[in-house]
């Protein structure tokens, strides 16, 4: 047996640190937000029919599980996914979007001429721009 040890789950960690941290506390807004979202799915499966969350006429969805399994299955998966997501929001924090959101806000502080060329003039061409582009390669 060797006594190698790699430097990889060390380094691995560092970077995962700097990306993610548990919160010190359970932000409470998000988690009771979750808890209610947790209702939907939770008839859904009780009752066998799948409501989505929207307004009546405005995206707004139901789905039978005897009607149409494929869709009741995919409103169930998509409301959980929302719900697990939101728990892990409560629960965690993103130091680097935190840092970046706040070197974005000094930035605009600073140059606002700038800023607002950037962001609302240079960003929207060049995101159309390469939707363009792709349409075009693969369309």
């Amino acid at each position: 047996m060797s006594s190698y040890k790699s430097v990889w789950p060390s380094r691995l960690s560092r970077l995962l640190f700097h990306l993610i941290e548990p919160r010190n506390k359970i932000d409470q807004g998000m988690f009771m937000a979750a808890l209610t979202l947790a209702i939907l799915p939770i008839i859904g499966l009780l009752s066998g029919t799948a409501i989505s969350m929207g307004l009546h006429g405005v995206n707004y969805q139901e789905a039978s599980l005897q009607d149409n399994p494929s869709q009741y299955w995919f409103l169930i998966k998509l409301e959980l996914a929302i719900v697990f997501s939101m728990l892990f929001l409560s629960k965690f924090r993103f130091p680097l979007i935190e840092s970046t959101y706040q070197g974005i806000l000094n930035f605009k502080e600073g140059h606002r001429i700038v800023f607002f060329i950037i962001f609302y003039l240079a960003i929207p061409i060049a995101v159309v721009a390469c939707i363009l582009l792709l349409l075009t390669l693969f369309g």
